[in-house]
């Protein structure tokens, strides 16, 4: 239904009394800030979709998601320090560059080509199976010279590039089969 407001009559005997009062006496009226306007929204309404017909709603966009290696790879993603160009992780005693390896060069490369005045730093550490530091630092010097080979084969002369051997001096915490390629300031 319908809903009717009918007014409220006054008791009585107060009726004529306000009446009277108000007649007498106007009270003036207190100053009242105006609101400003509210805007008048005024919907129409659209068009119905019966239940039968469903809606077509598009799909959201979604990321593709980020490759994984493989859990058996030596390398893996890490954020790199300013001056480090590549880190290349070696499975134990492995000593030659593997393709999926020589293309994390690709950035040392493209820069080295682009300033003929950039050298590098090719700093290698590596364990051994029996422990010792000097078997160690030969593994070590072997995967720098192939780095070292690689990178001349690239076009990149050798007077640009040092080799450190390090052996098993790795810092603790830090993969300590790797290969790193360090950019030397200019200078």
């Amino acid at each position: 239904g319908k809903l009717v407001i009918e007014p409220v009559a006054p008791a009585p005997g107060a009726a004529p009394a306000a009446a009277s009062a108000a007649a007498a006496a106007p009270a003036p009226a207190a100053p009242v800030a105006e609101a400003p306007a509210l805007p008048v929204v005024v919907t129409t309404p659209s068009a119905v979709v019966p239940p039968s017909a469903p809606t077509a709603v598009p799909a959201a966009p979604v990321a593709p998601l980020a490759s994984v290696a493989p859990a058996t790879a030596p390398t893996t993603a890490v954020a790199l320090p300013a001056n480090v160009m590549a880190m290349v992780n070696f499975a134990k005693e492995q000593v030659e560059l593997t393709t999926a390896e020589q293309q994390q060069f690709a950035t040392t490369i493209e820069m080295m080509k682009k300033d003929e005045n950039r050298r590098i730093n090719i700093i290698s550490y590596a364990t051994s199976a029996d422990a010792q530091n000097s078997t160690a630092r030969r593994i070590s010097l072997k995967r720098a010279l192939a780095v070292r080979k690689y990178l001349i084969g690239q076009g990149i002369d050798t007077v640009r590039i040092n080799v450190q051997a390090m052996g098993n001096a790795a810092a603790a915490g830090t993969q300590a089969d790797r290969v790193d390629v360090l950019l030397v300031a200019n200078g």
